[in-house]
C-alpha cells in the first residue's frame, strides 16, 4: 500500500473510532459518496427518515468530539447588517 493511500485511509479509520458503525457508514455514504438519504435507506432496508436521524446523530457526535458549539458565535464588534430596523420595520433607503 502506498503512503498516499495510507494517508487517505487514516482519517476514515479515525471516524470509525469516534462514531458507531452505522453512523460512520451513513456519513461516508452521504458526504463521501454523495448518496441521497433515500438511497441510503433503501440500500440498508431502513424506514423513511431514519438515515436523516442517524446522520444528525453522527454530525452531533463529530461536533462534540471536535469541540464545536451548536450555535456559531462571531466577534462582538461586527456591524449590524440586517435590512430591517430593530423595531421590525423596514429601513428607508434615502
Amino acid at each position: 500500500m502506498s503512503d498516499m493511500a495510507a494517508d487517505a485511509r487514516r482519517p476514515l479509520a479515525d471516524l470509525h473510532k469516534i462514531l458507531p458503525a452505522d453512523c460512520a457508514g451513513v456519513l461516508l455514504d452521504v458526504c463521501g459518496l454523495l448518496k441521497g438519504l433515500q438511497e441510503v435507506e433503501r440500500e440498508r432496508g431502513w424506514p423513511r427518515r431514519s438515515a436523516k436521524l442517524v446522520l444528525r446523530i453522527c454530525l452531533e457526535q463529530l461536533a462534540k468530539h471536535y469541540g464545536l458549539r451548536p450555535v456559531a458565535v462571531g466577534a462582538s464588534t461586527h456591524k449590524d447588517r440586517n435590512w430591517m430596523a430593530r423595531d421590525g420595520r423596514p429601513q428607508r433607503f434615502e
